[in-house]
């Protein structure tokens, strides 16, 4: 699949915050609807108290959205790390997560087991055979997953799993070379700069 089929990291990540914007809308302009649809079924203080009550509720929750998407990731190691892959997690038919590559991370305070928050293309993953290395980044408060580093940017990415590092299931992103996480930038590190920061 040729690379210039799919656009940077920096424009699957704008893409997909425009469509979160849009949803938005589209549910204010709902909220407006419904009060005008409920003032012909209900009296006026009934359709002001479903305004108040429905209002309310998607305010709160497309502000959380929106605060989430825009917020920058937990701050990274911002040391390259050497991480070897010990299998593929497959999902069940339950199971709200995607398929997982597992790798083992070598880091200074002892090895741990972890997944990639890249989710690899069904088109690249030959290329995660059990036993093989990659350059990743790891967060400094959480295992939950790790990155891969843009030594690897040539890999076809099918979105992100950041699952466990912020909230239960986190999954999006679309398809494209290079890390749509690394564009997101990154909280600051302890003292060091973090990959994607600048970017």
């Amino acid at each position: 699949m040729p690379r210039s089929d799919h656009p940077s990291p920096k424009r699957r990540l704008a893409r997909g915050r425009r469509l979160i914007f849009l949803m938005t809308f589209i549910a204010a302009g709902g909220t407006v609807g419904a009060f005008f649809g409920m003032r012909t079924m209900l009296p006026d203080w009934g359709a002001l108290l479903f305004a108040a009550f429905a209002g309310g509720a998607s305010t709160v929750l497309m502000g959380w959205v929106l605060i989430e998407e825009f917020r920058r990731l937990p701050a990274i190691d911002p040391v390259a790390r050497t991480a070897r892959v010990t299998g593929i997690r497959r999902a069940g038919s339950d199971d709200d997560e995607p398929d997982s590559v597992r790798v083992r991370v070598s880091v200074p305070d002892g090895d741990f087991d972890t997944a990639l928050a890249d989710r690899i293309h069904p088109d690249d993953e030959g290329r995660f055979a059990v036993g093989s290395y990659w350059q990743v980044y790891a967060f400094e408060r959480s295992r939950a997953c790790v990155l891969l580093t843009e030594a690897h940017d040539d890999v076809l990415r099918d979105g992100w799993n950041l699952s466990g590092l912020r909230a239960g299931t986190e999954v999006g992103g679309s398809t494209g070379y290079g890390s749509e996480l690394l564009a997101w930038g990154f909280r600051p590190s302890a003292g060091n700069p973090a990959p994607g920061t600048a970017r």
